[in-house]
């Protein structure tokens, strides 16, 4: 079972606006892609971090990662995603400063 069966994230999720959910964790084939499949059926955005995810197996995590999640949402890894955030945090940071404060 995935993290949205018998919770409410799903409505506490809406109430503070998120639309992207960002996934890790143990049994990359079983609760990872259950809440991930969960997740796909409310209409979240999905951000698969595969190396900070691990499974009984090393081919039931290649699985996942090569044949479901790319279906569903971006797949990254840790360093990828880092990246990323960090970019795209500068950008909005800069897109709303005030331009006196471009000095």
């Amino acid at each position: 079972m995935g993290a949205f069966f018998g919770t409410d994230l799903d409505l506490q999720l809406r109430r503070r606006g998120i639309d992207t959910i960002v996934l890790c964790g143990i049994a990359t084939n079983i609760g990872v892609e259950s809440t991930a499949r969960e997740a796909f059926q409310f209409g979240y955005n999905q951000v698969f971090i595969t190396d900070a995810m691990v499974s009984f197996s090393q081919e039931e995590h290649d699985a996942s990662c090569r044949f479901i999640f790319p279906k569903i949402g971006k797949v990254r890894t840790t360093d990828e995603f880092l990246t990323n955030t960090q970019s795209e945090l500068k950008r909005r940071k800069d897109a709303v400063r005030p331009s006196f404060f471009n000095w």
